[in-house]
């Protein structure tokens, strides 16, 4: 399992390319949760995984930067 957090732009859509992303790397959610955007129109979500494969994962948020959906690089880290 991971706890992940990304710094997402406030606008429709935003979140749907994580979760796809993701999903079509076999990492599925267990929980998420998202705060007010800031001023820069970037919110904080974290995400919650359920088990998932290193490499997966490491793919998945590769994907997810080159998305432009995110600011800055994601949090990951490792739930034991």
């Amino acid at each position: 399992s991971y706890y992940l957090r990304f710094n997402v732009a406030d606008k429709p859509g935003a979140f749907g390319v994580i979760a796809t992303t993701l999903g079509a790397h076999g990492v599925s959610i267990s929980a998420a949760s998202q705060k007010a955007a800031g001023t820069d129109g970037f919110a904080p979500v974290v995400v919650l995984t359920h088990e998932a494969k290193t490499a997966d994962l490491m793919k998945a948020l590769d994907e997810i930067v080159r998305s432009g959906m995110i600011s800055g690089l994601p949090v990951s880290l490792r739930v034991l």
